[in-house]
Formats: structure tokens, sequence, C-alpha cells
């Protein structure tokens, strides 16, 4: 008897995430992929645009609307940050039964969803249907702090983290936002600081590494 494979739709799949994830979903024998969104590259075969990735499908423009009409049992949110709102919308109205993973900041600290850390947060990820992927520096600072958060909620001590980036990513990071890179001498030798744009990762990894350690959440 054949295993059901789940059907997973991806929804900003011309970036580096979506790109990954067209890799990895499409080699992996309990997923299929049933369809990808990018405006940009819209009716462009995936074949041309990633090589060596062999998958029958073209990209596709798809409205909010239009996503939620798709039979699929997943959908993955590759957008960036605050564009997410419009699909997930759609899709609690029209298909709530789906999963969906969204891979922005944008429902990291929503009640509703469960923050997809598995190492943390595995027994609520399993049968859970809005999963927000946490971010980088948000993983690595909950799983550092997480051992030790029983010990710094009786101490009432601060764990300050610093998060590093490869200072070559930091330039071209900054050349696409069209912006000058920071200075060398401004970062430690072979990184550069992270921004915190408005302390989201700091948010990130304070706020879920202390609930999955039971730290209250205001010593977080």
């Amino acid at each position: 008897m054949a295993r059901h494979r789940a059907r997973i739709g991806l929804v900003g799949a011309r970036g580096y995430v979506g790109q990954e994830l067209i890799r990895v979903l499409g080699r992996n024998p309990h997923f299929e992929i049933a369809f990808v969104c990018s405006r940009t590259q819209a009716g462009a075969p995936i074949s041309k645009h990633l090589p060596g990735v062999e998958l029958d499908l073209s990209f596709e423009d798809l409205s909010a609307e239009e996503v939620a009409e798709k039979d699929v049992d997943a959908v993955v949110l590759a957008l960036p940050n605050e564009q997410a709102a419009p699909v997930v919308e759609a899709l609690d109205a029209r298909r709530p039964e789906a999963v969906v993973v969204d891979v922005s900041a944008d429902h990291r600290f929503h009640d509703g969803w469960v923050y997809g850390l598995p190492e943390l947060q595995r027994a609520k990820i399993v049968g859970a249907r809005r999963i927000a992927n946490p971010g980088c520096y948000a993983t690595a600072a909950s799983l550092v702090i997480a051992p030790l958060a029983g010990a710094l909620g009786r101490a009432g001590a601060v764990l300050r983290c610093l998060g590093l980036q490869r200072r070559r990513h930091h330039a071209l990071a900054a050349q696409r936002r069209g912006r000058a890179a920071r200075q060398p001498d401004a970062v430690p030798a072979g990184g550069a600081p992270a921004r915190a744009r408005d302390h989201a990762p700091r948010r990130a990894g304070g706020l879920h590494a202390a609930r999955g350690a039971v730290l209250p959440r205001g010593s977080a």
C-alpha cells in the first residue's frame, strides 16, 4: 500500500529560503511540491531557475485567495516580514485544516501559533496547524539559554547574547538594501554585529527559550 505523500505549496519560492525549501522538499520521499509562487518568475520552469532540481513545475503568480483554493496539506510562507497576513487570512477562511508554516517573523509572538523549534517545542509542534519558524539568531540564543533558564530565573540574573554574522554576508545584505556596509574597524574581526531591528531576535530568543524551560515570562 503506497504511503500518502503530503502535498506542499510554497509561497515566496524565489528567495533564498524558498529555493532551499524546493531543493529539500523536492528530494524528500514523504513530500510532493504541489505549487510554487513567485511574482517575478511567474511562468518560468523551476528546473531553469534552479539547475539540478528535476521538478515538472513552473512558478505561478497567485493571489492569497488562489493559494487558499489549492488542494494541499500544507503551505509554507517564505515571504518577507509583514507580508504573510493576507495569505494567512485566506487560508484561515477557506482551508483552516491545512498546516501553515510561516518562515518570516510575522507570527513568532502570536499565541495562536506554535514556535517551531523542535528541540524545545517538539510536543506542541506535533499536530499543530499554525507554526512560526524561528529565526537563526533566536534559534542559537534559545538553545544556549534554555539549559540555564531555571538557574537564571531563580537568581534573577541577566544573560546577554551577542550575535555576529560573517562580514561578507553583512556587506552583501547592506548592498542589497542600498546602504553602505559598516566600516571594517567598527566590527569584530571576521564578523559584523547583527541588526536587532525591533529586537525581534532578542525577544524570540529570550521568550521562547524561557517558555521551553518553564522560566517565568517576566524574567526573560
